[in-house]
């Protein structure tokens, strides 16, 4: 045993679900108060970690329990009548068999079941030695001085066994029982001191409960740390992503190192990435019939050179005197009949217009994205062909809950930063969509999105009214605070109301109301200077 001051762990505060403090091998603990979680299994790695922690321990309290010895053999030689070589002897040789157990357990060499049963039969054997000793001197020597002394001790030894002996609560408590059992048993009987019996058994009880305690904070500390180590690692991945991703919008946002252009940077991007999907499916429609519409083209571009080849062959024949006039106008129907010309001269023209409707349609999916992501100096804008980009990038979100109606009116052009703009529109038109989708569930019915621009002196106003199920009215004066959700974990981050908000607020001077009802639906009213 060694004396050792107590430790407190890194925290007695926090609790890891399904991971308390247990035992080593072969120990079950009575200590753990029944309102702490279920005690965790070990793992082997942490059982041979806690005999090697033990060893270590115990180092100190074997030069201690030597120490001991030397000085009660040359201060109070023979005070306990017993034979001496049979105790040097005996104490001696479970020291020898505890320190092998201690060398193993430090070069963790052997099996942990056999460092750990090396340890304990040498702690335990000398303790039962000390005990007995100790034992033997009250029974001659009363409350003498030799007694004190023994007591002193004893009470040493003990104290460090509360720390020392915390990886291990069997033997812990094996190992206290030892050296307190003979003593307690000889004043019980009527044989030694009663006093000292006494100051023994109440200094045994608190040495028991000490040690439960120790051994107790010995464990949530071990699993303490292995929580922050788990904790650590994924927290360097997580650095690992982040540095990842700061690097890939450094150039976006080196401009600006202000949290709210960060927060709104990210939030764009969620929300491109959440639109992705619709998009790639928006360019697909028209690349297909471009698709379609240019097979059909290179065909009938094939056929009109047969036909070409075919013509020149009768020409060069009727020419040639080969050919009479009659069998040349029969056989170039036959040419107009075989190429179905008639047909590649309706369809060609009707054909190339529906590609170049598709590349068209391509190129304005391409420039909404594109005006969506700037985020530069503020531009002269144009409010209802931004809104109809919009529109066009939501469509994915909208297609499937909601009918997108307009009623744009005659605007003026305004100053503003186009991207900041798309953004907050595009959040409130997706949060009418999840709104209108709660409603609706799977039902099949729709809903309806009604977006209206207007100007008034001074300002420019955007409405977007939906059908969806409306906003509480306790709620409602906390919409725009960041990460504030009514959404289910996992949909949604809390930031879409909040971005808006501050998109049209603090960066372009206007004001954004809300007007609800529950089971009717929600109005948001933008509005812009227009100076």
């Amino acid at each position: 045993m060694a004396l050792v001051a107590r430790t407190e762990p890194v925290s007695r505060s926090i609790e890891t679900p399904g991971v308390t403090p247990g035992e080593t091998p072969g120990e079950r603990s009575s200590e753990r108060p029944s309102a702490r979680p279920v005690r965790a299994r070990k793992t082997p790695q942490q059982r041979e970690d806690a005999v090697t922690d033990l060893a270590r321990r115990l180092r100190a309290g074997t030069a201690f329990h030597l120490a001991g010895l030397a000085f009660v053999e040359l201060r109070m030689p023979g005070a306990d009548q017993l034979s001496r070589a049979v105790v040097l002897a005996s104490f001696l040789g479970f020291v020898a068999i505890r320190i092998a157990g201690l060398t193993l357990a430090l070069g963790r060499r052997g099996s942990v079941r056999w460092r750990l049963a090396l340890i304990a039969i040498g702690s335990i054997g000398a303790n039962v030695v000390w005990g007995v000793r100790t034992a033997a001197v009250q029974l001659h020597t009363g409350a003498s001085e030799q007694s004190l002394l023994m007591l002193v001790i004893m009470c040493g030894l003990s104290t460090g066994a509360m720390t020392a002996f915390a990886p291990s609560l069997w033997l812990q408590r094996v190992s206290q029982s030892a050296m307190f059992v003979p003593i307690l048993a000889a004043g019980v009987l009527g044989e030694g001191s009663g006093s000292l019996a006494a100051l023994h058994a109440l200094f045994y009880l608190y040495i028991v409960t000490r040690g439960g305690v120790a051994h107790r904070e010995y464990w949530e500390s071990v699993h303490t740390t292995e929580l922050l180590r788990r904790h650590a690692a994924s927290a360097q991945l997580a650095a690992a992503a982040a540095a990842e991703a700061n690097r890939q919008l450094r150039a976006e946002i080196a401009h600006s190192a202000k949290m709210e252009v960060e927060l709104r940077q990210a939030q764009k991007l969620e929300a491109i990435g959440r639109l992705a999907a619709g998009i790639a499916h928006e360019i697909n429609t028209p690349l297909q019939f471009i698709a379609d519409s240019c097979e059909f083209l290179a065909d009938g571009a094939q056929d009109l050179g047969g036909a070409v080849d075919d013509y020149r062959r009768i020409v060069g024949e009727l020419a040639g005197g080969r050919l009479a006039v009659s069998d040349a106008v029969s056989q170039a129907a036959r040419v107009d009949d075989a190429r179905d010309l008639a047909y590649l001269r309706d369809q060609i023209p009707s054909s190339a217009a529906l590609a170049l409707q598709g590349l068209e349609r391509v190129s304005k999916i391409v420039a909404a994205t594109k005006d969506y992501a700037y985020l530069g100096e503020k531009t002269h804008t144009d409010v209802n062909q931004a809104i109809e980009r919009t529109i066009l990038l939501s469509n994915n979100e909208t297609r499937y809950v909601a009918d997108v109606e307009t009623e744009l009116g005659e605007l003026p052009s305004i100053l503003c930063h186009t991207g900041e703009l798309n953004q907050a529109v595009l959040n409130l038109i997706i949060n009418a969509a999840h709104a209108i989708g709660d409603v609706i569930q799977d039902t099949g019915a729709r809903g309806t999105i009604h977006i209206k621009t207007w100007a008034d002196p001074g300002w420019v106003r955007i409405s977007i009214r939906d059908t969806g199920t409306g906003i509480p009215a306790e709620i409602i004066d906390k919409i725009y605070e960041p990460f504030f959700t009514t959404k289910p974990v996992g949909k949604g981050t809390g930031q879409g109301l909040a971005t808006a908000h501050s998109a049209i607020v603090n960066k372009h001077g206007g004001t954004i109301d809300v007007r609800s009802e529950l089971g009717a639906g929600t109005t948001f009213t933008i509005s812009l200077p227009a100076a």
